[in-house]
């Protein structure tokens, strides 16, 4: 599956992660993966800026390519990659960000974590990108993580906008009950 794109994104930076290893080791496995399908695209050479960030199998794709048909291709390609859930396409068509941008998306990433760090969010439940001011928030969380996150990331200065790719999950509020046997 793919879905649709539409927020302007230009360079990343990304920070963070907390799923189990195995999960992990399969989103390194898809990257990778997405990596090696991108070397093979001759017109993506010199003129984009193309990154798969992955978590907990799904796929954002963020950067610059030259034209929608690529753009198309590309994320078609990579929702056919084994183990993506989904594919988020927020490619623009244009050029690759420059050095400026890239430092400051790294700025941003850097300040939305250390917020969540001081306002008690485990940071680790997140995988926090930042494209031209845009922080994308991704994690395996509970609703009200996920909004606490999202609350923070977007009064940091310098965030334009806020995107989630959460997926929720709910805990038990209380711990299960354990029967106890007598031994004799």
């Amino acid at each position: 599956m793919i879905a649709g794109a539409g927020a302007a994104v230009v360079g990343s930076n990304v920070a963070g992660s907390s799923v189990d290893g195995k999960t992990n080791a399969s989103d390194k496995s898809i990257q990778f993966k997405a990596i090696s399908l991108l070397n093979d695209y001759p017109a993506l050479k010199g003129n984009s800026n193309v990154e798969p960030v992955v978590f907990n199998h799904i796929m954002l794709l963020l950067g610059q390519v030259p034209s929608e048909m690529l753009k198309t291709e590309l994320a078609n390609r990579m929702a056919k990659i084994p183990g993506v859930k989904v594919v988020y396409n927020q490619l623009t068509i244009g050029d690759p960000v420059d050095i400026g941008d890239y430092l400051s998306d790294s700025w941003i990433t850097s300040k939305v974590i250390s917020s969540m760090v001081s306002s008690g969010v485990n940071s680790l439940k997140f995988k926090v990108v930042t494209e031209k001011g845009v922080v994308y928030l991704m994690g395996v969380v509970t609703q009200s993580e996920g909004n606490q996150a999202s609350s923070i990331a977007a009064n940091v200065s310098g965030v334009k906008k806020v995107i989630e790719v959460y997926d929720y999950v709910s805990y038990p509020v209380e711990a299960p009950k354990v029967e106890q046997q007598r031994i004799e």
